[in-house]
């Protein structure tokens, strides 16, 4: 196997669709020149520990601490006072573990369409509760993202013809109508629980354009008849949401879904009542009393004005299509750092030797240096540095490569790798601390010391999915250390029943928790028995 060909299975096995996803036209994209504040050249190592530092001073336990509390202060404003954040679900319960049967399940992530085939057996069964028969993956690359309107929908429903012909399906064929559930990995507004209205994607996404507003449901379900695909979509659910829900169906009391690939998102539990006297009117509200609602925080569009940035987070967010859209999810996402080292590296070469000697307009190209391609650069822990060479070559073939330029990338990559974990910390600390206080808020009065009591878990499993937690090298076990660090800090005090010691979050990888959601979503919007 040739070099190019083991770089490229390299690279695509942390994030197999962000290597060619980004590619915007200059014209989209001609304001995200950075600007240049470096005026006299320097040397490389100063620079570096510049950079360092830029990204390094808002990670110590002070700094964090005041970002989680005032995520938290934000987080409650939005409960009430957004239409777009902190949205609770149509689906309100959760699952009772004894949904069952198959169904196709759609993951329609920022970067890749997951379509499979998907059997539940029931909570019984512990880790065997569900399996997936069959699952196809496919890139959504820069041409997809910019198909619009209708035209994103065709291309979904002829990714679903694919994995249909493989049970020797063809067009209209079939008798029996094919359930279909669906995880939307995009802000929506949910209609019902079967249905949504698309909003902004975000993400360098152009499928809402001319038909904003109108419903998922329509839209793929139209999609799939003009097809011919005898298939009846029978639940939409956010994928954090969907997260959430995989988690509940194996597991008595989940608290908390995380969300972290392309782009951020996260799935709580809050008190109903808190959405009682809300005045949304847009927002869906239970049909039923039920004590709690699942609900969608959308994560990635809190944290403005919150979070501290450096000047190459400011550069990219000028330069963004949607300016301060998902301020978070800039920080964090894998849209978003390889774009982040791209821009140190722009400016590094305007005031150090990096790549001196070299015709670098490859690496000008806004959102060309991949996050896939910078965790390659990371992990790399040779002497030789031979991967992380080979990776930047894959992706700028004519750029002559010194061992020095690619420790400085190295570095700097850490710097910001560091620094999303640490931000991740922040933000799913804050969380955890605001659903403990609400219930903690809306619950009767304590009971006296006589009483008997519950105590409360010392230990909550974080549901953990996507390429960037899963895959990016020591993330997760970064962002679990910033939330050790966090455990025991002042935030606790705050809660209306201090007493309380919080529980220790430990952060779980989930494996395809979007497309076991969707499909436990299906049978618990149906009947909550069979798909």
């Amino acid at each position: 196997m040739s070099i190019h060909s083991i770089i490229n299975t390299l690279v695509h096995s942390f994030f197999p669709p962000l290597i060619f996803t980004f590619l915007p036209t200059s014209s989209t994209y001609h304001h995200a020149i950075p600007q240049f504040h470096t005026q006299l050249p320097c040397t490389m190592e100063d620079f570096t520990q510049a950079v360092e530092r830029s990204f390094s001073a808002s990670l110590t336990r002070t700094a964090l601490v005041d970002v989680a509390q005032k995520l938290k202060a934000q987080f409650r404003e939005r409960v009430t006072e957004s239409a777009i954040c902190m949205l609770p679900s149509y689906a309100h319960g959760l699952p009772s573990g004894d949904e069952r049967g198959r169904c196709l399940a759609l993951d329609v992530g920022g970067s890749t369409l997951r379509v499979a085939k998907v059997q539940l057996v029931g909570r019984q069964y512990q880790d065997r509760a569900g399996r997936i028969e069959r699952m196809l993956s496919f890139d959504i690359d820069y041409p997809v993202k910019t198909l619009e309107g209708t035209a994103f929908f065709d291309w979904m429903a002829d990714r679903i013809a694919e994995m249909l012909a493989l049970d020797g399906v063809e067009e209209g064929g079939g008798d029996a109508t094919i359930p279909l559930a669906v995880a939307w990995s995009f802000p929506v507004q949910e209609t019902s629980s079967r249905d949504g209205a698309v909003l902004s994607m975000g993400k360098g996404f152009f499928a809402s354009r001319g038909v904003m507003g109108q419903g998922l449901h329509e839209l793929i379900g139209q999609a799939c008849e003009r097809r011919h695909l005898n298939v009846q979509v029978g639940a939409i659910v956010n994928d954090a949401l969907a997260s959430l829900l995989a988690q509940a169906y194996v597991e008595d009391s989940p608290r908390l879904a995380i969300l972290l690939g392309t782009g951020l998102n996260a799935a709580i539990q809050l008190p109903a009542e808190m959405f009682e006297s809300e005045p949304q009117e847009t927002r869906p509200r239970p049909k039923e009393r039920r004590d709690r609602v699942t609900v969608n925080a959308e994560l990635s569009m809190f944290g403005k004005d919150i979070f501290p940035t450096t000047r190459w987070d400011d550069d990219l967010n000028r330069g963004n299509d949607l300016p301060d859209y998902q301020p978070f999810e800039q920080l964090v996402g894998g849209r978003y750092l390889g774009e982040i080292l791209r821009l140190v590296v722009v400016e590094a070469m305007h005031s150090t030797d990096v790549f001196a000697g070299n015709d670098t307009e490859g690496i000008r190209r806004p959102y060309s240096l991949s996050t896939a391609t910078m965790a390659v650069i990371e992990s790399d822990t040779s002497s030789s540095l031979d991967m992380a060479r080979a990776a930047l070559q894959h992706t700028y073939p004519d750029l002559r490569i010194s061992i020095k330029d690619l420790r400085f990338l190295q570095q700097i990559s850490n710097a910001i790798s560091h620094r999303a974990a640490g931000y991740l910390a922040a933000g799913i600390h804050a969380l955890s601390r605001f659903t403990i206080e609400a219930e903690s808020s809306t619950s009767p009065s304590p009971p006296s010391p006589s009483s008997p009591t519950t105590s409360p878990p010392s230990r909550v499993q974080v549901s953990c999915t996507g390429s960037v937690i899963e895959k990016y090298p020591r993330l997760l076990q970064r962002s679990q250390e910033y939330l050790d660090m966090l455990h025991d800090d002042p935030m606790a005090d705050s809660s209306p029943r201090p007493s309380l010691s919080p529980p220790r979050l430990v952060l779980e990888v989930t494996a395809h928790s979007a497309i076991f959601g969707a499909a436990v979503a299906g049978g618990h919007v149906t009947n909550d028995t069979d798909l």
